[in-house]
């Protein structure tokens, strides 16, 4: 069925919904989580690949070394050395699947480290040639049933499921965003909340409180917003901690005061050379000089320490900002990498 919403929650009570799925085209879409759980021994997701002849699929890697991926129609475990390994397609014990839906569930007597997790992409061969779509992924640090997942193929509510370490469903969960130039957002639903992290709504002179200069770059109060002006290829930010590991949501209204030719990116910097600056896209077509626009972008950091979260312009150039604020995602979210809203698409089980 495409877009009907299925409706069941643990216990059949009616009112869970599940409408979207992850699309991926097989050519460079994933979604970066990064760290997720250590200790996985249950990982179940939907899936639906568009070809199961003389194909392989990457579907998830946990780290560097375990990954899953169905060939030929066989879904393979690589990697997961020790323990008792087993697959379960549709609640039996199976492997095979065709082009239709399908749940997965894998379980594993020996605790998996998702430490490097991605899904539709392996990290142990950097392949991203899944061609199919992704729903209701989640791990749990215990062995499960089918059963605690899915009815056949119709995904539960797991809010409430023990031992749930990670959820991450695809276009329906709360905060999940792909409306946005760049990565957009899937959120773990086992801690879908943002934490304050800076916040300046740049409406008065209180330009002193926060905000420092990497390099050389001016920054005034002019009523109800501050002006930012750099000479050069410069970056201006708020003084901030960054947390390694961590996926920002920073919005921003900006308006062009002193056009220029070049980008304009938030950044954020770490304190540590090693690591350097974290860069998002550039959005500079996004905004004018007329008119403030609000302007997102989700920018994970490299590492941790003191350093800044705030702007680049890579030459010459001014804007005008109000309502700065970044704020910290929590639980263990990914980044819809190379994919846009049009991949959160309405065809479920």
């Amino acid at each position: 069925m495409l877009g009907l919403g299925n409706n069941l929650a643990r216990g059949g009570v009616l009112g869970f919904s599940n409408t979207y799925s992850l699309d991926f085209d097989g050519t460079n879409d994933y979604v970066d989580v990064g760290t997720a759980y250590n200790g996985v021994k249950s990982i179940s997701f939907l899936l639906k690949v568009d070809d199961v002849t003389s194909n392989t699929d990457y579907i998830l890697g946990l780290n560097d070394t375990d990954y899953i991926s169905v060939v030929d129609g066989t879904v393979t475990l690589s990697g997961f050395s020790g323990g008792t390994n087993t697959i379960y397609v549709d609640a039996s014990e199976a492997s095979t699947v065709d082009t239709a839906w399908h749940h997965i569930l894998i379980t594993s007597t020996t605790a998996r480290n998702a430490s490097n997790c991605d899904l539709g992409r392996t990290q142990s061969n950097n392949s991203y040639n899944m061609v199919g779509n992704l729903d209701e992924v989640a791990f749990t640090s215990d062995v499960k049933s089918a059963s605690d997942f899915a009815d056949g193929t119709t995904p539960l509510d797991i809010s409430g499921l023990s031992n749930l370490q990670n959820w991450w469903r695809m276009g329906d969960g709360v905060l999940d965003d792909g409306n946005v130039t760049g990565n957009g957002l899937i959120a773990d639903q086992v801690n879908p909340t943002l934490s304050a992290f800076v916040e300046d709504d740049c409406a008065d002179d209180s330009i002193s409180a926060g905000w420092d200069s990497l390099v050389t770059s001016d920054i005034s109060f002019d009523t109800d917003h501050y002006d930012l002006t750099w000479t050069g290829n410069n970056n201006v930010g708020m003084d901030a901690t960054i947390v390694a590991n961590k996926i920002y949501k920073i919005t921003c209204d900006i308006k062009i005061k002193t056009d220029w030719s070049g980008n304009l990116r938030f950044y954020n910097y770490n304190g540590d050379p090693s690591t350097g600056n974290s860069y998002g896209d550039s959005r500079k077509s996004e905004v004018n000089t007329s008119s403030y626009t609000t302007i997102t972008e989700y920018l994970p950091s490299l590492g941790g320490g003191a350093g800044q979260i705030g702007f680049n312009v890579n030459t010459a150039g001014a804007i005008s900002i109000k309502n700065f604020k970044a704020e910290t995602v929590n639980g263990n979210p990914g980044l819809m990498t190379n994919m846009t809203a049009s991949d959160i698409v309405k065809d479920t089980p």
